[in-house]
């Protein structure tokens, strides 16, 4: 039996995706009409000239929401 259903897979769809599985084995579907997670945005990014994921922490797409201080300046942490 399924245990969720997660409607897009963008920033939100795939961060919820990530910290459900994080919690415990889980079987869920992620369901968007783009063949690849994040595709919407990767295309939409890419025509403003953005090359990397900069979001809050809320909407980090890592299971440790400390990991983007690894991309920050030694004096800002």
């Amino acid at each position: 039996m399924l245990d969720g259903l997660i409607i897009g897979g963008g920033i939100h769809g795939t961060t919820l995706a990530q910290r459900w599985l994080k919690s415990g084995p889980a079987d869920i579907r992620i369901l968007d009409p783009h063949p690849r997670l994040l595709a919407r945005w990767t295309r939409l990014t890419r025509s403003t000239g953005m090359r990397f994921l900069r979001s809050p922490a809320w909407h980090h797409l890592h299971a440790d929401p400390r990991h983007l201080e690894q991309f920050a300046p030694a004096d800002a942490v």
